[in-house]
């Protein structure tokens, strides 16, 4: 997984995180609670309300703006931090990660994710290099992604505002459910600022002892006012550490800049130009074979390589050809997306190449 697509998983479970409730803090107490007694104690209960009411809350506004902050140390060594912000409205997201060595936004607009040439390429790393010089006018051009349906890194805007927004990102716990048993848990402990009535804070921790390995999960979650907006959590596991601080703040006056998607290029485009291109990689040893078969027929025969040579050549070789204007094509297909690959000679020179 590289460096921005951790972020941006960081950013999605801190999401999650944010608006379940579920989430792992510091408190007065040791961590001796079970999961299910901690999700029964009357302190999580509050906890657990109080998520409700901020969900109920943000359900019925129009922009939200988060960020959130990330660094991580593993001994006296520490990963300069890097920072997610997102600025959505009910049908538009701008997410911007910032990090030591790049900075880049990805646009969801009606369910649709829109990335920079070189994002997605970084992100799905298995696309030919060649593939977008194959696209027309494809330069500075986004790439659209297919319809966002749940899972992954990605969300799509409105589930931001969603009252079930629990059940969609609480997914991103999933992986842990399994091993819930061998944490305990502390208490919750609640605190109202003297000065502001309406802040509200809520710690508790988390721990996990395992073959000898401890790691604890330290947090403090702040609501001001009608919604949660401030998480902080703190990890140690030995020497490692990290921390991560995501803020919430709603903005229902917010505008989301946006680039042309006008005219895209969509992932299945992609998907299918990359079928071709591999298609045509499986073609490239033929044609060798068939250039180098026919370079010798026309020594014997002491005349200039032409395309008689080639289509010799292929008979000879037993490779399905077609005729073409000075030279011969090999088609094949790979999951059922064709691609060929075209030989040519004019004036005593060969010539291959997709086509």
């Amino acid at each position: 997984m590289s460096k921005h697509t951790k972020l941006v998983a960081i950013t999605v479970t801190s999401l999650g995180l944010l608006l379940t409730g579920i989430m792992p803090a510091n408190a007065d107490s040791s961590p001796n609670l079970t999961y299910e007694e901690f999700t029964a104690s009357d302190s999580y209960q509050d906890l657990a309300a109080a998520s409700a009411a901020s969900s109920e809350f943000i359900s019925n506004q129009s922009g939200l703006r988060m960020s959130v902050t990330t660094s991580f140390s593993e001994g006296e060594t520490t990963t300069p931090s890097g920072t997610v912000t997102i600025e959505a409205t009910k049908s538009k997201m701008k997410l911007t990660i910032n990090s030591e060595d790049s900075s880049y936004s990805t646009w969801i607009v009606d369910g649709y994710g829109y990335f920079s040439q070189s994002q997605y390429i970084s992100t799905v790393g298995d696309v030919p290099s060649s593939l977008f010089s194959r696209i027309p006018d494809s330069k500075n051009k986004l790439v659209q992604s297919d319809k966002i349906t749940g899972g992954g890194t990605l969300t799509t805007p409105d589930k931001l505002f969603s009252k079930e927004a629990d059940s969609t990102l609480n997914q991103s716990l999933n992986p842990y459910m399994a091993v819930i048993s061998l944490f305990t848990f502390s208490e919750v402990t609640k605190t109202v600022d003297s000065e502001n009535p309406d802040s509200t804070s809520y710690e508790f921790d988390m721990s996990l002892d395992f073959l000898g390995q401890a790691a604890v999960i330290h947090e403090k979650v702040e609501f001001n006012g009608d919604y949660l907006n401030r998480v902080t959590i703190t990890t140690q596991n030995g020497a490692s550490a990290g921390k991560v601080v995501t803020e919430f703040e709603v903005d229902n006056e917010i505008s989301v800049d946006m680039p042309d998607i006008s005219t895209v290029i969509t992932q299945s485009t992609i998907k299918k130009l990359t079928k071709q291109i591999t298609a045509e990689g499986k073609l490239y040893p033929q044609a060798t074979s068939i250039v180098k078969k026919a370079t010798t027929l026309a020594k014997a025969s002491k005349a200039a390589i032409a395309q008689k040579h080639l289509i010799s050549a292929a008979t000879a070789l037993k490779l399905k050809i077609t005729k073409i204007n000075n030279g011969v094509k090999l088609t094949t297909k790979y999951q059922s997306v064709s691609g060929s690959v075209c030989i040519t000679a004019v004036k005593g020179k060969t010539s291959t190449k997709h086509c």
